[in-house]
């Protein structure tokens, strides 16, 4: 019933996975009941819309043999996914719960296990008992399993002694094996340049995915804006396979469902995209990610309220700390293209994390490194980027409003009053540093401490403190060009520096 299974059938069916076979346990029992009670559709028919192969097996309760002749037949369609719908009592065996829902959510109790095993001509005072036969069964399917194991390791020999390098390729595939120097293929953007983080993290990725073709990209319908897709990798299709850009169209819960899938199988590494907004359709996929310890690259592009006309439906507030509060989960939030190259050095490095890029619509001018601390220091989660001798407030930020917070220095300065801005990437990665080197940012001596970012207060205070100031977005955005909706909501350098003074007033 859930979306997700009807999004990824969906893509299945239109990428024609002939080597695709699902078998659907079909009882008609929910944990309240009876399926008729929400779920009278047709199936079969539903299946068949989507491209798919079905078979039916009547009775998959005793009819093992319809099963593995159902098997069979699918293995020779492989010009489409097959599914097997396989007819089922829930319970069977039981003779007071089978057939209803409670066989379903809970333990079949002592008694009724008794009668089940007599049902099944087994000794029922016999507990944790398994028969000979059973024993007798599995032992041989795992005595075929290692001869096919054995077997296969053959052919892998023989496979690396015939081709030796692209067996040497293959291994490196498996093992994520980058190239000696990442510096030598992540571009460096020269400063002054205007570019949104979404169009740098195209230029970024392009070069990364040029020598590395471990990687692949799916896109939610929205390459287009995103630019999250590798150029010149090509599409992959049900006629065209040798791409590594998949459209799935607008089906974002099963893409990131399908990036877990691609990642625990290993040997290609994905990356997702779309809009910030639509980051909740991904959740559970992502915290699945977080869980299992894997390692896709979950791209978001247009991440504030600078989104602009298509208002507060696609303007994230409150979704930059939603992600942050997953386990496990790092999140980065680039201050400009050179931070967005150090951010894909990093992933790529870490082979056993999921991420979250979270980049701009809106253009952001490249930093003059010379001026300020190099984008290097991304590595570490956060690093003082602009320091004065003995600051009086600590300015952090994250994104778009880096650049905005040296404004603020700026404007401080004129007033006298010294201040650090730090760029605060990644809150996850920061906190993975030593206190000495937390503290070396944000010095438990300087308890005047700001936050600016276009986003939910929610969670700064970790940082800022008590008697900190948190400037961000509490509310739900408009429709107006970005730049009206910013200054409406007080981020603009003049409006920021006159909060600032207010809260060192007090």
């Amino acid at each position: 019933m859930e979306g997700i299974s009807a999004e990824a059938a969906s893509i299945a069916g239109y990428l024609k996975l002939g080597k695709l076979i699902m078998l659907y346990d079909s009882n008609d029992i929910s944990l309240d009941g009876s399926t008729s009670l929400t779920f009278p559709e047709d199936v079969k028919k539903r299946y068949e819309s989507y491209g798919w192969h079905v078979i039916t097996v009547k009775n998959g309760d005793t009819d093992l043999t319809g099963i593995d002749n159902a098997i069979a037949k699918a293995k020779l369609v492989t010009d489409k996914p097959s599914l097997i719908i396989v007819k089922t009592t829930i319970g069977f065996g039981s003779p007071n719960k089978c057939g209803s829902e409670k066989a379903h959510g809970a333990p079949l109790g002592e008694k009724e296990t008794e009668l089940t095993k007599e049902f099944l001509g087994l000794d029922p005072k016999k507990k944790f008992f398994v028969e000979k036969t059973v024993k007798d069964h599995f032992a041989k399917l795992i005595q075929k399993t290692v001869e096919n194991y054995t077997e296969w390791e053959k052919k892998k020999k023989a496979y690396q002694k015939k081709y030796p390098e692209k067996f040497k390729q293959l291994e490196g595939f498996l093992t994520f094996d980058l190239p000696k120097s990442l510096d030598e293929i992540i571009p460096k953007f020269n400063p002054g340049e205007k570019l949104a983080t979404r169009v740098s993290n195209h230029t970024v990725m392009s070069a990364a995915g040029a020598k590395i073709e471990s990687l692949v990209s799916l896109d939610a319908d929205l390459s287009c804006s995103t630019k999250a897709f590798f150029k010149g990798a090509g599409y992959f299709d049900a006629t065209v396979q040798t791409g590594r850009n998949i459209r799935v169209g607008v089906r974002e819960h099963a893409m990131a469902a399908i990036a877990n899938g691609i990642s625990c199988h290993g040997g290609l590494r994905p990356t997702t995209s779309t809009f910030f907004s639509f980051v909740d359709y991904m959740r559970p996929s992502i915290r699945l990610a977080a869980l299992m310890g894997i390692n896709p690259i979950f791209i978001f592009t247009h991440d504030s309220v600078a989104v602009g006309e298509d208002g507060p439906t696609h303007q994230p507030v409150e979704q930059l700390m939603s992600v942050r509060i997953i386990p496990n989960l790092k999140v980065i939030r680039p201050a400009d293209a050179n931070e967005v190259a150090e951010a894909w050095k990093y992933m790529l490095a870490e082979k056993k994390s999921p991420f979250v890029l979270v980049l701009s619509r809106q253009d952001i001018e490249t930093l003059d490194r010379k001026r300020y601390s190099g984008a290097e220091g991304l590595s570490k989660g956060a690093y003082i980027l602009s320091e004065m001798k003995k600051p009086e407030i600590i300015l952090m930020a994250t994104g778009s409003e880096v650049n905005l917070s040296l404004q603020v220095q700026e404007l401080l300065k004129k007033k006298g009053i010294s201040s650090n801005v730090v760029s605060m990437p990644s809150f996850e990665i920061f906190e993975e540093q030593s206190q000495q080197y937390k503290d070396s940012l944000i010095p438990p001596s300087v308890k005047n401490r700001v936050s600016i970012e276009a986003g939910s207060t929610f969670g700064w205070s970790r940082y800022t403190g008590s008697e900190g100031l948190n400037i961000g977005i509490d509310k739900f955005g408009s429709s107006a060009p970005g730049n009206v909706v910013l200054d409406k909501y007080g981020f603009s350098a003049d409006q920021i520096c006159k909060k600032v003074l207010e809260y060192l007033n007090k």
